[in-house]
C-alpha cells in the first residue's frame, strides 16, 4: 500500500477518532447529569422517611396527650373507667395507629418511587455511555472498511504515482506520452 492510500486512510482515521471522543464525552456528560438527578432523588427519598418519622412521632405524642386527656377527664368527673370511656380511649389508639399506618405507608411509597427512580436514571446514564461505545465502534468498522475496500478496488492501487500518469495519458483521446494530438 502506497503513501496515495494510506493518507486517505490516516485522515478518516482522525476523523473518526475525533468523533468518537465526541460522541463518548457527551454520553459520560449525559451519565453524570443522570448521576446526579439520580442522587437527589435518593436524598428526597430519604427525606420522606425521615418525615414520615417525624410525622409518626408526632401523631404518637398527640394520642397519647388526647388519650390521657380523656382519662383523667373522666377521672375527675368520677366517672368508672368502663364502658363508653374504654372505647372512647381505644376508639383514639385506633385512630392514632391507622395514622401512623397512612403516614409510614404513604413516605414508603413515595420513597421507593423515587428510589426506583434513581435507579432507573443510572441505568439510562450507563446505557448512554454504552450506545456511545458501541456507536462509536460501529462507525469505526464502518469508515476503516469503507476506506479500505475504496483503497483495494481502485484500479490504480498499488500502483507507482508515475505509472497513474501514464495510464491516464493513455486514456486521455487527445494526449500521448509524444505530446498532443
Amino acid at each position: 500500500m502506497g503513501p496515495e492510500l494510506l493518507i486517505p486512510l490516516l485522515f478518516s482515521a482522525v476523523s473518526t477518532g475525533v468523533g468518537v471522543i465526541s460522541q463518548v464525552s457527551a454520553a459520560n456528560q449525559q451519565k453524570q447529569q443522570m448521576e446526579a438527578q439520580a442522587a437527589v432523588q435518593r436524598q428526597q427519598a430519604q427525606n420522606q422517611r425521615t418525615e414520615a418519622t417525624l410525622r409518626s412521632e408526632d401523631i404518637q405524642r398527640r394520642a397519647n396527650r388526647i388519650a390521657g386527656a380523656q382519662a383523667a377527664q373522666a377521672a375527675v368527673g368520677g366517672a368508672d373507667i368502663s364502658g363508653s370511656i374504654v372505647e372512647g380511649l381505644a376508639d383514639t389508639r385506633a385512630q392514632a395507629a391507622r395514622d401512623l399506618f397512612n403516614v409510614n405507608w404513604s413516605a414508603d411509597a413515595k420513597a421507593d418511587n423515587l428510589e426506583a427512580s434513581a435507579s432507573n436514571l443510572e441505568w439510562q446514564g450507563q446505557q448512554a455511555v454504552n450506545n456511545a461505545w458501541l456507536g462509536a465502534g460501529l462507525k469505526a468498522a464502518s469508515t476503516f472498511g469503507g476506506s479500505l475496500l475504496t483503497a483495494f478496488k481502485s484500479p490504480t492501487a498499488g500502483i507507482d504515482p508515475q505509472e497513474k500518469w501514464f495510464q491516464a495519458l493513455d486514456r486521455s483521446p487527445y494526449l500521448t506520452q509524444g505530446g498532443v494530438v
